[in-house]
């Protein structure tokens, strides 16, 4: 797997990599969760099995509302993935404890918060192994690689991922569903990175964070997230595809 390099052509110098301790790095990921994961954190270091030595490193909700478990390691080899993995089945099979859980840090709006868990596992290294393992897990995984640059920049890319799609039908009109496909291929095409959910109606699309969201309500409607914020498009025709494809470039850019 290739590394990264970088170079301050102003100050003529390279940009030194940061070792950071697994405590170290969990510390600087929850501190921006929001902004580099589009994840908000609402417990750290937790034991929800109440079993010795199980312990969620950070817990939270993605920009969907869904729970997500996030494990760190700072190392080349390790157990974070299989660790997750674990905490996503318990998850599963405790949904009513881990409602209650939520709902007294978060009140009445743990309601709204959708409890099929996926994961983020950050590191330093993964193996094209790692990659295959998780292909084949019912679960949706982001492996992402983490790397700190003169102790102030944060270099975060997507290694690999699986997500467990499902087919999307917004109506029986042909028409509608045809501006759809046309919409997700011209999403997918972008890269291999991007990943989709399909809750509560709405398709969201993500790198490393949402970038992209179809719903329909009388009209099918695309949502692009930028720096400015979101804004929402109508979709009739094909040339609203076209006219738009520019600005979901941008969008995945940006996020």
């Amino acid at each position: 797997m290739s590394d990264i390099r970088l170079f301050n052509l102003k100050k003529n110098k390279d940009l030194k990599r940061t070792k950071l301790l697994k405590y170290e790095l969990q510390d600087l990921i929850e501190r921006n969760a929001l902004e580099l994961l589009g994840v908000t954190i609402v417990f750290s270091n937790i034991n929800i099995t109440n079993k010795n030595g199980e312990i969620v490193e950070s817990l939270g909700y993605d920009e969907d509302r869904r729970i997500v478990v996030i494990e760190y390691h700072t190392s080349k080899f390790g157990q974070t993935i299989n660790k997750g993995l674990e905490y996503l089945d318990y998850i599963r099979q405790n949904i009513g404890k881990i409602k209650v859980l939520f709902k007294e840090k978060l009140g009445d709006s743990a309601k709204e918060l959708i409890y099929d868990p996926r994961l983020i596992a950050i590191g330093e290294e993964y193996t094209e192994y790692d990659g295959k393992a998780i292909s084949f897990l019912p679960f949706d995984i982001d492996l992402i690689k983490c790397m700190v640059l003169d102790k102030e920049i944060v270099l975060l890319e997507k290694i690999y991922q699986n997500f467990v799609g499902s087919s999307v039908k917004f109506s029986d009109d042909i028409n509608l569903n045809r501006l759809y496909n046309l919409l997700d291929d011209a999403v997918y095409s972008l890269s291999d990175e991007v990943s989709k959910s399909f809750l509560n109606g709405c398709v969201s699309y993500r790198r490393i964070k949402n970038f992209m969201y179809i719903y329909y309500q009388d009209g099918l409607y695309v949502v692009l997230k930028n720096s400015m914020g979101y804004k929402k498009y109508l979709i009739n025709t094909n040339k609203d595809i076209e006219k738009l494809t520019p600005l979901i470039e941008a969008a995945y850019d940006e996020n």
